[in-house]
């Protein structure tokens, strides 16, 4: 029976309400109901001659006329030929296939709801039947696609053999009843862009995000963004940061690798730049050398400068060459005897200067005691009980101290207003780590005052009103309604 309504239903035209990529296509089902209902009314209003005629075979309606209405015990039928066929059938069906069912068969079946258990839906394509089946297993699509398109221009395209994908231009083709993607070529290849980015990376055209069905590949234009993500392959990127650590079986850079720390049991680079480097550092064979503009042990216990000058300040000098030679074994005690006595003679020598410069400091402050009462300026720090001024500029933050320990920091500090643009202002807090203060802390910008607590709790006065947030959840207290953060 779904075969011969089907079957019946091939006269009715629904090309016209494909939906293809031209605008406010889907009005046309409202127009449509709207005409159809408005020409019944009036073909009611218009009709004369009708005859009505009941005997032993049911209720007869139209006479000679070529429309006529049929109705029996369990059945209502309508025809445009005379009953050669019918065109509408409203009552009790009986199919070997599909036994008995009480229903209506006709062409179009309009309205504004359609309520039941089961829907199956069959159209014939270019590839053969395409159905649509919703039931108690859930909803199925065979031999077709699945498109969300937006007359503002986003479109979604889910396709079997191609994959899903994204974007806001021409994302497919239609011809006749095949709908194609607008980025594979007539021998099923993916069309690119022109530009290429990194492993000459490119991206499929007109979309913003696609999923090869039968690679497994993804393709995004725009961020990716995700709490974690697990890569068997290989990672390529012009650039990259991560906040946390870094770990790897192994790892080629062929650009700069730039970190606080590292940590490695073996490194190699053509070039390394550091603070600190700690373990062993060892040459590859006897062509390679330690280059660079000096050379520092142990806080200057042994130091070479860019000039070539080697400084050691203690410690032994072993000959191994010449171990044994007299003459030249007390060559080298006598050079160490000297070397100790210039060391002492400059120990001395520092002791002195000590003492003059704390004669000096006495001299300009007048007297020394706990803290500081009077001035002290030298190469890289100032000590006064006070200092005033128009203005004074910090390009860090300003440390308060408890005598000897530091109780807090102001300085300037970033934040962010309800419209994600960077604002710049003041921070106060308890702490600073890594030239960033902590939580909990105190932030006033262009935007407002936030106190932020370290529970992921904080209050904030912005535009609008005084807000409570915890964690992604902020209330208003005047007005009682949700608002975006900054700071």
């Amino acid at each position: 029976m779904i075969e011969q309504s089907y079957s019946s239903s091939r006269s009715f035209d629904a090309a016209k309400f494909i939906y293809n990529q031209t605008s406010n296509q889907a009005s046309k089902v409202s127009e449509f109901m709207n005409s159809s209902l408005d020409a019944a009314a009036n073909t009611i209003l218009g009709a004369k001659n009708q005859s009505v005629r009941i005997d032993g075979a049911g209720l007869h309606i139209g006479g000679d006329s070529k429309y006529q209405i049929r109705i029996v015990d369990s059945m209502i039928c309508m025809s445009d030929d005379g009953f050669k066929t019918a065109k509408v059938a409203i009552g009790r069906f009986a199919t070997e296939g599909l036994g008995e069912y009480w229903g209506i068969n006709t062409d179009i079946l309009g309205g504004k709801l359609l309520i039941g258990n089961n829907l199956i839906i069959e159209a014939p394509n270019d590839h053969g039947i395409m159905q649509f089946k919703l039931d108690s297993t859930g909803a199925w699509l065979y031999n077709s696609q699945f498109v969300l398109a937006s007359d503002k221009g986003g479109k979604f395209f889910i396709h079997p053999e191609y994959g899903i994908a994204a974007g806001s231009g021409e994302l497919y083709t239609t011809d006749g009843t095949t709908v194609k993607p607008s980025f594979i070529d007539e021998d099923g290849n993916i069309i690119f862009d022109d530009s290429a980015g990194i492993k000459n990376l490119k991206i499929p055209k007109n979309t913003n995000f696609y999923i090869d069905a039968t690679t497994g590949r993804a393709y995004f234009r725009g961020n990716v963004y995700a709490d974690n993500g697990v890569f068997n392959g290989t990672v390529y990127a012009t650039d990259g940061e991560f906040s946390g650590e870094l770990k790897g079986a192994k790892g080629t850079f062929s650009g700069t690798v730039n970190a606080g720390t590292i940590y490695a049991s073996n490194i190699e680079a053509p070039k390394i730049k550091g603070g600190t480097i700690s373990g062993e550092i060892s040459a590859a064979d006897d062509n390679t050398w330690l280059k660079g503009v000096g050379l520092d042990i142990n806080n200057g216990m042994f130091k070479v400068d860019s000039q070539g000058n080697v400084t050691i300040k203690s410690g032994n000098i072993s000959w191994g060459a010449v171990t044994g030679t007299d003459e030249i074994d007390q060559r080298i005690n006598n050079a160490q005897s000297t070397a100790n006595s210039a060391a002492n003679a400059a120990s001395d020598a520092q002791d002195d200067a000590d003492t003059a410069r704390s004669n000096v400091k006495k001299l300009a402050n007048g007297q020394t005691i706990s803290g500081v009462t009077g001035t002290f300026i030298s190469g890289t720090t100032i000590k006064s009980p006070n200092i005033e001024g128009n203005n004074i500029m910090v390009n860090g933050y300003f440390q308060t101290k408890d005598g000897s320990s530091i109780t807090g920091y102001m300085g300037a500090m970033q934040g962010t207003d309800a419209n994600g643009n960077t604002t710049y202002g003041v921070a106060l807090s308890s702490g600073c780590r890594s030239g960033t203060m902590t939580e909990p802390y105190v932030i006033v910008t262009s935007a407002g005052v936030r106190l932020q607590g370290s529970d992921d709790t904080s209050l904030y006065v912005a535009d609008g009103g005084v807000y409570i947030q915890r964690g992604s959840t902020n209330q208003n207290l005047f007005s009682m309604t949700t608002t975006a953060t900054f700071g």
